[in-house]
């Protein structure tokens, strides 16, 4: 079936199995089949969570400009792919050392200055523009608090 014929990793292959919506609005997105708005606009988001040691909790945020449809396609591919949850697991084992970073590389930097540092690793363009990391630094980079705080 060509809706399942779909590049991921193995831990989500193996939780989608052969699940397929009959509803267009709970389809997953398909690289070959789905508009490259898709895959070329930004979607995914994420804040970041005071704490100690900060967390990153990733969330839904689709273009205003999509329609209602398009945007429960995408609701439907980041609940049925677990999205918030494997993001956040693959941010939490990266921040030690984006803040192991900012402790001695940039401690003498001002957050600005650090700040600047993070969007920088965020505009990586060989990364897709919803890639949990890119996400990640867009989202640390836009956050005084963690930009100015000392861990």
């Amino acid at each position: 079936m060509p809706g399942n014929l779909i590049p991921c990793c193995r831990d989500c292959n193996t939780e989608k199995l052969d699940a397929f919506s009959t509803t267009l609005e709970g389809q997953t997105l398909n690289p070959y089949f789905d508009d490259d708005k898709f895959f070329n606009e930004k979607w995914v988001a994420a804040t970041v969570i005071k704490n100690n040691p900060p967390v990153v909790e990733y969330y839904l945020s689709p273009p205003v400009d999509w329609s209602h449809s398009d945007k429960k396609r995408v609701e439907a591919h980041f609940i049925e792919y677990g999205l918030a949850e494997r993001f956040s697991v693959e941010a939490a084992a990266a921040l030690p050392e984006t803040i192991d970073i900012r402790k001695n590389i940039f401690r003498e930097n001002s957050p600005q200055e650090y700040s600047e540092y993070l969007h920088e690793i965020s505009n990586n363009i060989n990364l897709p523009i919803n890639n949990w990391r890119r996400v990640m630094f867009s989202c640390l980079a836009e956050d005084l608090w963690f930009c100015s705080h000392g861990h």
